[in-house]
């Protein structure tokens, strides 16, 4: 009787013990994602991560000085309450860009859900960083293991009220490029086909109400008409954020190649597979793979108009410009400032960085993202505006800018000492973590 009282409750101890298990199991990515310390408040009381296992969670960056903020805040509590009122699991996290605690707490008031305490910055700057957070509101949605779904549900909020369609995972490019396309005679175009028999094609996110589209347009149409007089394979997608059918059309009138309806469900899901955040915008795919070639098209054309580089593959080592400058904006750059280095000497740092952004490139080809592009400075204000920006000292050649991550890491190397071999070195320390970065300005 005792032996068997003795495995009955060994039994029991073991069967009690496996949910607190199996909970940490569900968290890691959670943990791995806040910090394994960090805790969360449900209201005014601290609560631990553990609030958020076996759920969807999504990351709310918002704030109470954000007037879109203000008016979305209400959709997203009720989308909430009702979505979990049909026995479905979903968990928000507000991530605060409030001033001060003050807002903080005022704003959280409004929202049923958890949130991250204000005090916790350094979690909510890492954060923000992780997920390219560049505008708010912003709603990133997680799995139940803390994996990424997207960073885009905020339009979903609004446009599947009663979340038949969460938790809104992307589709793929070739699912989005399904249906048909028109030309502005109303003719109409399979897009398989548009894809099929071309080299390349070209997705332009555009509008007639915006200026630098309205600039940009007659110079890609210049290119366009170059490049198939050439006698070469190309074909571009207008993508319109027109508000209306009228301007939609007067706009696309000017435009030789094929586009998408205004307002088709396309348009966003592109956007978002893209990750446009501004327009105009122009990405060049291939037209066998639809991979990405060029996602800087609109720099590519404005530095090439009549076309002569055409499908405009990324070179390994590009010019520093106004129009190459925007690279800077979106990751992690080398940079490589020359403009006071004697012209022979200039010319042997260029030869040297090509053939190491080179090896690099080809090194990193199977990366989504490589951790680095390559730019060299040669002349022209953009250098002393960049020089000015991230308060550099006066003799810096050579450094790795991510504005994404608000940081700068300056090489302490002069023109003159610059070879292939620090060259390499200075990038596989930044690669493997071991420059220490400061804050830009």
């Amino acid at each position: 009787i005792n032996a068997e009282y003795g495995v009955k409750q060994i039994n029991k101890t073991i069967k009690s013990r496996v949910p607190v298990m199996e909970s940490i199991s569900d968290i890691k990515g959670f943990q791995e994602l806040f910090g394994a310390g960090t805790s969360l408040l449900k209201g005014t009381e601290n609560v631990s991560l553990e609030e958020l296992a076996g759920k969807h969670v999504g990351l709310y960056f918002s704030a109470h000085w954000c007037p879109p903020c203000r008016s979305f805040t209400p959709k997203l509590v009720e989308f909430y309450k009702n979505f979990n009122a049909s026995n479905k699991k979903l968990e928000i996290v507000f991530i605060s860009s409030d001033n001060d605690e003050k807002q903080f707490s005022e704003y959280y008031g409004e929202m049923p859900w958890l949130a991250l305490p204000f005090p916790q910055r350094e979690t909510k700057t890492k954060l923000a960083k992780k997920f390219k957070i560049e505008g708010i509101p912003t709603l990133v949605i997680l799995s139940p293991t803390g994996e990424t779904i997207t960073t885009d549900a905020r339009g979903e909020v609004s446009s599947d009220p009663k979340g038949e369609n969460f938790p809104w995972t992307p589709k793929t490019l070739t699912e989005i490029l399904q249906g048909d396309v028109f030309n502005n005679k109303g003719e109409k175009f399979n897009i398989s086909s548009v894809f099929e028999n071309n080299t390349a094609v070209g997705i332009y996110f555009s509008a007639h109400w915006c200026g630098p589209c309205r600039q940009f347009t007659p110079n890609l149409v210049k290119t366009y008409e170059a490049i198939k007089s050439a006698g070469k394979k190309f074909e571009i997608i207008f993508v319109s954020s027109d508000k209306d059918d009228e301007s939609y059309k007067e706009y696309f009138s000017t435009m030789p190649w094929v586009s998408i309806p205004v307002k088709d469900p396309r348009k966003e899901q592109l956007s978002t597979y893209f990750s446009v955040q501004g327009i105009p915008t122009f990405v060049i795919l291939d037209g066998k793979t639809k991979k990405t070639i060029n996602k800087e098209g609109r720099a590519a054309v404005m530095s090439d108009v009549e076309g002569n580089d055409f499908p405009w593959q990324p070179k390994p080592l590009s010019v520093l410009s106004p129009a190459t400058a925007s690279s800077l904006n979106e990751q992690a750059c080398l940079l490589l400032l020359l403009d006071r280095t004697e012209e022979s000497l200039r010319k042997s740092i260029t030869a040297i960085a090509e053939n190491v952004a080179k090896e690099y490139v080809k090194k990193w080809e199977s990366l989504d993202e490589p951790p680095l592009y390559f730019l060299v400075g040669i002349s022209g204000d953009i250098i002393a505006r960049i020089r000015d920006f991230a308060a550099l000292p006066e003799d810096t050649s050579l450094l790795v800018l991510s504005v994404p991550d608000e940081q700068k890491f300056v090489s302490d190397l002069k023109d003159k000492e610059i070879t292939e071999e620090n060259l390499k070195k200075f990038v596989e320390d930044f690669v493997g973590g071991k420059l220490e970065g400061k804050t830009i300005g």
